[in-house]
């Protein structure tokens, strides 16, 4: 089909409203162009799998190396899957960040548990304003994440859950919560993937 279409590529733009339709565009059109694009180079392909490499998360202006010091980072260390919901993490890196974000929130935490695996939720009494993070690519490409993908605040509980989860896989899986609100583009050719912030659910009216 790909001579036809345009190529091998593909992207697709997930709204977070499960009651708003999502898109899939195939070929022509469906390049991922313009300002605040990252693209990174794909490692190489595993079973239909599209996995690149990061070095890391920032947290504010903090760091957190996926290694653990003094090791060695391993390549296609994360896997883009839309078919797992909440991101996963190696336990070492996400027991990393877990701490980094405690000491930038400064709020009573406690760890939510469920099915063998955790994520870290804040109590508080009124909404602070919650902290930036990003992906750090070993490229140098910076992909940033904004809160409705990070954070999902229960009201009724005054509480607030990060939404990556521990994982017993020594890779990071970026979920689909993580990507909705990106326009994020797949080309088999050039062995890319572009992320570009976008309204999907406005998007996907054209």
């Amino acid at each position: 089909m790909a001579p036809y279409v345009g190529g091998k590529k593909f992207s697709h733009c997930f709204v977070a409203d499960p009651n708003i339709e999502s898109k899939i565009y195939f070929g022509n059109g469906s390049e991922v162009l313009g300002e605040r694009v990252v693209t990174e180079p794909m490692a190489e392909p595993n079973g239909g799998q599209y996995t690149l490499t990061i070095s890391g998360i920032t947290i504010e202006n903090d760091f957190v190396p996926f290694n653990s010091t003094g090791t060695l980072l391993k390549k296609a260390n994360m896997l883009v899957d839309s078919g797992t919901p909440l991101s996963r993490l190696p336990q070492d890196f996400f027991d990393r960040v877990i701490t980094q974000l405690n000491n930038t929130v400064k709020l009573e935490s406690f760890m939510q548990n469920g099915g063998g695996l955790s994520n870290i939720c804040f109590n508080y009494t009124t909404l602070p304003k919650l902290p930036t993070v990003a992906l750090e690519f070993e490229s140098g490409g910076k992909l940033q994440l904004n809160e409705n993908q990070l954070f999902q605040i229960d009201e009724k509980r005054k509480a607030f859950c990060f939404m990556m989860m521990n994982s017993i896989s020594d890779f990071m899986i970026f979920g689909g919560t993580l990507q909705t609100d990106f326009l994020i583009g797949y080309d088999l050719d050039r062995k890319v993937v572009s992320f570009k912030p976008t309204n999907c659910a406005d998007f996907n009216k054209n």
